[in-house]
């Protein structure tokens, strides 16, 4: 536990190296008389009083308005999901101000698919996420707008010939979408841009009209390459999404949580009482389930371009050591409990 805190030391996530460790290391060999939970780097102030024991004096608040106001600040508006709900919002209300202002329904619709592929890519929240949508989508438009002219052109109004082409794209399709996770997002879109032209196209057929599937493939490029060049622009520029940043906050809050179950653990050897296993179930697997957002989130984190070195080798040692921490606990929850019952 004490190598964990020094690399979280040496990266900064817990402010000043030697007054973190010290304080950190002072607690873990001495209990503690009440829970103990770690205060991120930025909240300067109260890292100075935990580290002091003082309080500063509570503010007037007769009907708790303020008390209130602060929860719903912190908890509600605060938080990553409002934010990113916030920024969708405005660049979607952006793009329907644009849509309305143009007379002509197929650059209405151009701007109406513009809108739902930047939806779909920017909620990848992270930029290398985001990067990696925006290339998959315009890849399957691409394959499936190739792919409905070669059967416009091949099958006509024949709805019999039309049905057994796309059959045999939409085998391999799914096949691939299935076992390539990662490019399942091509391949499914891909089939729905070949929808789109192709009955656009057997409908004008049945009509009587010509058959003309640029009509409506080159609106249907031209709006995916807008909404993917502008949900990068967005996620990079406008509202960056920090994920080195994320990942140091996500190992604070892991950070956290793991010097609960150890108070918990601890309290429960010392105080001789039974510990509640539905609790330590459900945090075990919390925790779990964070540490492997956190990996995900490292990966990610990788292929982004930095201004600055991104210490990747230090932070997958603190999240392998993070597993290690994991595994101990979860020995100590068992090692206590079995203790308690033959006691």
């Amino acid at each position: 536990i004490a190598d964990v805190m020094k690399d979280f030391a040496t990266l900064f996530l817990f402010g000043e190296t030697s007054r973190s460790v010290t304080q950190l290391l002072t607690l873990l060999q001495e209990p503690h008389p009440r829970r103990w939970y770690w205060t991120p780097p930025w909240r300067t102030q109260a890292d100075v009083r935990l580290q002091t024991g003082t309080k500063p004096p509570a503010p007037q608040d007769r009907f708790g308005l303020r008390k209130r106001l602060k929860w719903v600040m912190r908890k509600v508006l605060f938080t990553p999901k409002a934010f990113f709900s916030f920024k969708i919002t405005v660049s979607c209300v952006m793009l329907h101000l644009l849509s309305l202002g143009t007379s002509d329904p197929q650059r209405r619709q151009v701007v109406v698919w513009a809108n739902v592929t930047f939806v779909l890519v920017t909620n990848a929240a992270a930029f290398g996420k985001v990067l990696q949508r925006a290339a998959l989508r315009t890849c399957g438009t691409l394959i499936g707008g190739a792919y409905a002219h070669f059967v416009c052109y091949c099958s006509g109004a024949n709805g019999w010939a039309i049905l057994a082409m796309v059959a045999v794209f939409a085998v391999p399709a799914f096949w691939a979408q299935y076992n390539f996770k990662d490019y399942s997002y091509a391949f499914g879109l891909s089939m729905v841009t070949i929808g789109l032209v192709i009955s656009d196209q057997y409908q004008k057929a049945r009509e009587g009209g010509d058959i003309d599937p640029w009509a409506i493939t080159i609106p249907r490029v031209v709006a995916t390459l807008t909404g993917c060049v502008l949900s990068l622009v967005v996620s990079r520029v406008i509202f960056p999404y920090r994920t080195g940043k994320e990942l140091r906050k996500g190992m604070c809050a892991l950070m956290q949580q793991l010097w609960i179950r150890w108070n918990l653990i601890t309290r429960a050897f010392r105080d001789d009482t039974l510990l509640d296993f539905n609790v330590m179930l459900y945090m075990e697997t919390l925790s779990s389930k964070d540490l492997q957002a956190l990996r995900e989130l490292l990966n990610v984190a990788k292929v982004e371009p930095h201004v600055e070195p991104f210490p990747a080798a230090a932070l997958t040692l603190i999240l392998d050591r993070l597993q290690d921490w994991l595994d101990v606990l979860l020995l100590m929850r068992v090692a206590v409990a079995q203790e308690l019952r033959t006691s």
